[in-house]
């Protein structure tokens, strides 16, 4: 007994369309298919270009519709004007893949439930979030698709990045020119979450080119001689430091003025700020406790540490400050070599001697304060 999936079931569906398009023509030109998918906007089948190709250019209806139980093909063919190109099974992206794990350390906070409500909505959206560094942009959307279990392809942003490496490009493999999607191509065909990490860093000229498909409308991909139709659930959040401004602090160097055009088609803007004292202290006690921790005296000290730095810095009374994810080095530090002096003096080494030793000064009249020796055990 042979058995008919769905696929085949699907397949045969749209070769009967296609032959009502055309009604007594059997063999069509490639130029009629184009207009047939234009007209209509039913899409023709992957497989029908290789069961159903009878000689150059030149396809027939009814030789297709005969083919049945076969195998969806590893490759299609795209047609440009000028060259056949395969278009290769992309193993680079899958869904599974690009779903996330659920982090047991995560604490929800911030505008993690507003970025969570977007996208289960699985409706079309731009969201720019920016903020300081450190304070869990990319973990927030992360883990916002992992509870939803929705893929997110997360790309980051260089000066080096080029439109080829965000849309596709063409390759050669076993001597044939085949075209590859990239990640944004294959997020709006997969209906993934689009994350563009950095994106202030990426050339100011490359913005442009990604300007229709933060429309949400189907957009042309020049390579592919394709366009791509976003399907259900795409959207695009774009993390950053500056708001696209540029940096003239020094803090955040390689940062680009981004085109006000582009930066205009983000339909919302979140700021990601650092927690408060109180969500502070559940994200690095919820990290000890998961990794079998057990020294409230170092928690409490650190979170006193941590705030007081950062009020002093916003006060301008020191150069730099302690972020939530440099807390939690020191955490995962102080637990791998049970010594709270050494966390903390590597994990503040890269600052300024000056400001280094400040901090290391702070956390030693804690200690002086408390008289605790802090140790962990797990």
């Amino acid at each position: 007994m042979q058995f008919t999936s769905s696929f085949d079931i699907r397949y045969t569906e749209n070769i009967n369309k296609m032959k009502q398009f055309f009604g007594e023509s059997t063999v069509v030109t490639r130029q009629q298919l184009k207009n047939y998918e234009e007209t209509t906007g039913n899409p023709i089948p992957q497989r029908f270009w290789k069961a159903s190709r009878v000689g150059r250019g030149m396809f027939d209806l009814e030789h297709a519709s005969n083919v049945t139980h076969i195998e969806q093909p590893t490759k299609r063919v795209v047609h440009t004007v000028t060259e056949t190109i395969e278009v290769s099974p992309d193993t680079r992206f899958t869904v599974e893949g690009q779903t996330p794990r659920i982090n047991p350390n995560f604490v929800e906070w911030g505008n993690f439930k507003d970025v969570k409500a977007l996208i289960e909505s699985r409706e079309f959206f731009t969201l720019y979030i920016t903020g300081e560094s450190g304070t869990g942009k990319n973990v927030m959307v992360d883990q916002a698709c992992a509870q939803l279990s929705r893929p997110v392809i997360r790309v980051n942003m260089t000066s080096d990045t080029k439109e080829d490496s965000l849309l596709g490009s063409k390759t050669l493999v076993d001597g044939n020119i085949v075209w590859e999607d990239g990640p944004v191509v294959w997020a709006a065909e997969n209906g993934a979450i689009l994350l563009c990490d950095e994106i202030s860093a990426m050339d100011a000229n490359l913005s442009l080119s990604l300007q229709n498909v933060l429309e949400g409308k189907p957009f042309f991909v020049k390579g592919a001689n394709k366009m791509v139709t976003p399907a259900e659930g795409f959207a695009i959040i774009a993390t950053d430091n500056t708001k696209g401004r540029g940096s003239d602090s020094g803090r955040y160097i390689g940062t680009n003025i981004l085109n006000d055009a582009f930066l205009e088609r983000f339909e919302m803007t979140m700021i990601q700020g650092y927690p408060n004292e109180r969500i502070e202290r559940s994200i690095y006690q919820k990290l000890m406790e998961n990794t079998g921790m057990d020294a409230p005296d170092f928690l409490n000290q650190l979170v006193t540490w941590v705030q007081a730095i950062r009020k002093t810095y916003n006060e301008d009374g020191i150069e730099e400050h302690i972020t939530t994810r440099r807390a939690c080095h020191i955490i995962n530090v102080y637990r791998k070599l049970k010594n709270a002096e050494k966390a903390i003096e590597l994990c503040t080494n890269r600052f300024d001697e000056t400001t280094m030793q400040a901090m290391i000064s702070l956390w030693d009249k804690l200690t002086v304060a408390t008289d605790t020796t802090v140790q962990p055990t797990n």
